[in-house]
């Protein structure tokens, strides 16, 4: 486990959740940057052992034995952000004294992300699903975006609360650095739920939880004909070929996520659902399958991150080795305890597991994807 040195708390939340998505999502990356110029030996594993704000140690496991590393920052890092722009220092490093080591998966992110677009759209229809839970219909300006199916996310770029409409036709997502603070649109993922290319249409699921501003508080109160700004997509669901069951795991901020993969799978395949949710209405019909099968689990008036109902139906799920995949969609901190299980006591293999926290809790709920 990371241990975090000289950060106040709500920093610690936020390195934590960047260092479990780079160990989840890049960890050939961090091998990468973590591996010696003139090492010999091929580094099977590693982790980020800590990081203080003027450095980040690394214990790296070979053939041979463990080791440890350490990496000066060349600034201090005091938030998150700053972590960002160390690694990508720290990758360009890697990459000027080893220049033909294979691309790693951060470079091939940052290589195709640099080709998507922005779009200019506007909600065209809303549907109450729950009582917690809203669907958008995004229409207009969306000729060109991408189709990838299953997880795919965009990120949402709708108007600043209280501007005059700032996501006119011509945005372009670089135009959010350029812009003043107070005028800058909030921003998150979220998964498109469904997509009618030839209509141009795409279907977006909000979660309401009461709390203004963000994304989520734009969309409880998004009329028809309101713009935003789309950029994207993206996908993190990744199962390798010879995967043969899949257990998909969410709370109400994956519901959508979970759904299109359930319709993205061929009939006969294996796959087992655990959502959670309030009660039981506040649940979905996900799409059905001869061998698919869901378990609801209810946190009741706890809030939504807090009951680890999720991690109890995981551990009690008799989930074992072999070739089955495993996705979340959930709360950061909940997904944590079920990778620990999967990865640790079950023993899965690193990319058969691809558990993403779509929000973080705080005193405040966050956005989720």
């Amino acid at each position: 486990m990371t241990r975090f040195l000289g950060f106040a708390a709500d920093v610690q939340q936020e390195l934590e959740a960047a260092i479990e998505h780079l160990t989840d999502h890049h960890h050939d990356t961090l091998a990468f940057v973590a591996t010696p110029s003139d090492s010999a030996q091929e580094i099977t594993q590693c982790r980020v052992e800590s990081i203080a704000p003027t450095r980040v140690s690394f214990e790296l496991s070979t053939a041979s034995g463990t080791s440890a590393r350490v990496v000066a920052f060349s600034d201090s890092v005091t938030e998150a952000s700053d972590l960002q722009g160390e690694m990508f220092r720290m990758l360009a490093t890697a990459r000027s004294l080893r220049p033909d080591h294979p691309e790693t998966s951060i470079e091939r992110e940052l290589r195709t992300t640099t080709a998507l677009q922005t779009y200019v759209t506007a909600v065209s229809a809303r549907r109450q699903l729950t009582p917690n839970l809203i669907e958008l219909t995004l229409s207009g300006g969306l000729d060109g975006l991408p189709v990838m199916g299953d997880d795919e996310f965009i990120l949402l770029m709708p108007p600043a609360p209280g501007t005059n409409n700032t996501i006119r036709a011509d945005f372009e997502k670089p135009d959010f650095r350029n812009m003043e603070a107070e005028d800058r649109p909030p921003v998150a993922y979220y998964t498109s739920r469904r997509r009618r290319p030839i209509d141009g249409e795409v279907d977006v699921w909000f979660v309401i939880h009461g709390h203004p501003g963000g994304v989520s508080g734009w969309a409880a109160d998004a009329r028809i004909g309101d713009p935003l700004a789309v950029w994207g997509p993206r996908t993190s669901f990744k199962p390798p070929a010879d995967t043969c069951s899949y257990m998909l795991i969410c709370d109400e901020s994956g519901f959508a996520a979970v759904a299109s993969i359930l319709e993205g799978l061929a009939p006969e395949t294996e796959a087992h659902v655990i959502a959670e949710t309030v009660d039981e209405d506040h649940q979905i019909d996900f799409p059905s399958g001869p061998f698919v099968t869901v378990d609801w689990v209810y946190r009741g008036s706890a809030a939504q991150g807090t009951s680890g109902r999720l991690l109890d139906a995981v551990l009690d799920y008799p989930l074992t080795t072999g070739r089955p995949y495993v996705f979340g969609a959930a709360e950061s901190r909940e997904l944590a305890g079920i990778r620990r299980h999967v990865r640790g006591t079950v023993g899965l293999d690193q990319q058969r597991v691809d558990l993403v926290g779509y929000w973080r809790r705080s005193d405040e709920l966050g956005e989720e994807e």
